[in-house]
């Protein structure tokens, strides 16, 4: 028994020494060779003179507004049409003409609802007395009260027009408008051999200006978007420029944005050259501007070159790694203005401290 415990200790022995060697053996051979340290080279930007500034194109819309006139009182066909699209009238002047008679502008609030005849009253009368005082037909005061000096001018002013001077205004024989001169344009079903009848709505007002509004669409970045007060340039159809502000912005249900525009001043965009955009019964399109980022030149370099401390202070790091205070004049996406650098000036990119971001922060 002992000389056989004795072997098998020995047999034991010897394997686990054969195994210790091969265990050493295949560390030396998969070990990875020794890497000699290097230092990188530092990552440098020389300070360059540069203009920084962005701007956004903004679709334009214009747009004229339309004011239905108070029905007409007129019965029978068009049998002639006096207004080519939209087109000013003063008192006076024919619009149309239904079975060959005219139908003639004149200024008042009171819409022409009923024959005007000698002991007739009331305001509509006395716009009536108004119109032929301007025409020079009525001497005498505006009362409203149709009497027999009335019924005179009436019949007067009747045979300036070839009309049989009967002393009586057919209740279709004038369209009173609110105030005049004003552009008018007649409802796009009514032509020569239209049908009108009283009730319906022959004509319309256009607005003092047209409205514009810049579309902003939800595509579109938002950071782009123009505050109110912001100033926005849209190029007018004769090839100029108008100047105008945003007075206000309103979202619409799929993202969008609606930039509401008017004149520096206050006014029409299109200040006195409003006739310049054409009334089509559609909106114009046309194209502007805005500028996002003011244009700024000076010491330029690229975000990553500046960095902001755990405070909030900017700095660059330059020769020998020392830190410098600056400040940020202007930015747009890729580079900064930056005071406290002068041009030809090198500094590291990517200043390399626990409590630095780079960029985060920029406006």
């Amino acid at each position: 028994m002992t000389r056989k415990f004795g072997a098998r200790a020995g047999w034991v022995l010897g394997l686990a020494a054969a195994l210790g060697v091969g265990l050493l053996a295949g560390r030396a051979t998969f070990a990875p060779p020794p890497v000699a340290e290097t230092e990188l080279p530092v990552a440098t930007q020389t300070v360059a003179e540069a203009t920084v500034g962005s701007s956004v194109t903004l679709p334009v819309t214009v747009r004229w507004m339309t004011h239905p006139l108070a029905a007409g009182s007129t019965s029978g066909m068009v049998t002639s049409i006096v207004l080519d699209g939209a087109t000013e009238v003063a008192a006076g002047d024919m619009l149309f003409a239904v079975n060959l008679r005219p139908v003639i502008a004149a200024e008042g609030a009171t819409p022409a609802f009923r024959a005007l005849a000698q002991g007739v009253r009331g305001d509509d009368v006395a716009q009536l007395q108004s119109f032929l005082t301007e025409a020079g037909f009525f001497t005498g005061e505006a009362s409203g009260v149709f009497g027999a000096s009335t019924a005179a001018a009436v019949r007067n002013w009747q045979r300036s027009l070839g009309l049989e001077r009967t002393g009586v205004v057919l209740s279709g024989d004038l369209v009173f408008i609110e105030s005049l001169p004003a552009r008018v344009v007649l409802a796009e079903n009514v032509v020569v051999g239209s049908v009108v009848s009283p009730g319906q709505a022959i004509l319309s007002m256009l607005g003092e200006a047209p409205e514009f509004t810049a579309i902003i669409s939800s595509g579109m970045q938002q950071a782009v978007i123009p505050p109110t007060g912001a100033t926005v340039t849209v190029d007018a159809p004769d090839g100029t420029v108008w100047e105008a502000v945003v007075i206000g912005s309103e979202r619409d249900d799929w993202g969008g944005t609606t930039l509401f525009l008017e004149g520096p001043t206050g006014g029409p965009v299109c200040g006195v050259r409003c006739d310049l955009v054409e009334f089509t019964g559609h909106d114009i399109m046309l194209t502007g501007q805005s500028i996002t980022v003011p244009e700024f030149t000076g010491p330029a370099l690229p975000h990553a070159a500046v960095g902001t401390a755990a405070d909030g202070t900017r700095f660059v790091v330059v020769e020998g790694g020392v830190r410098r205070p600056v400040t940020v004049l202007a930015a747009d996406a890729s580079r900064l203005i930056v005071d406290g650098v002068t041009v030809g000036e090198v500094v590291q990119l990517f200043a390399a401290t626990d409590d630095v971001s780079h960029g985060a922060n920029d406006d």
